[in-house]
């Protein structure tokens, strides 16, 4: 496994991270000029962490103010982009030597935040 390729998809994302999140602002400016700030939507990037640290179902208990959220959608999409990277550097060799030192800094992270 090439880390090239994986870097090149880290940067996609990040890049595309940058135009979800200009496109959901633009969209939100565009709806509180025209009165609707009522139908601003939870940011995709959000939505997307959620759908990464909940899973698929997060949310059925949550109408989204009548609105029924896709399991096709951008922000879907957008997670499994990210979920295929990661589960793809869990199989580098690299990775797989220090993964018990990288999940121990991880899990610290975690109760730190």
């Amino acid at each position: 496994m090439q880390l090239r390729p994986l870097m090149r998809e880290f940067s996609a994302i990040g890049r595309e991270a940058a135009r979800i999140e200009e496109g959901d602002t633009m969209e939100a400016i565009r709806l509180v000029q025209e009165g609707r700030e009522g139908e601003v939507r939870a940011p995709r990037l959000e939505r997307a962490r959620l759908l990464l640290e909940r899973g698929a179902g997060y949310d059925l208990g949550n109408n989204n103010g009548g609105r029924r959220r896709s399991t096709e959608g951008r922000a879907v999409a957008f997670a499994n982009r990210v979920n295929a990277l990661a589960m793809t550097v869990t199989w580098l060799p690299q990775f797989r030597e220090r993964q018990d030192d990288v999940f121990r800094v991880l899990a610290g992270v975690g109760f730190s935040s």
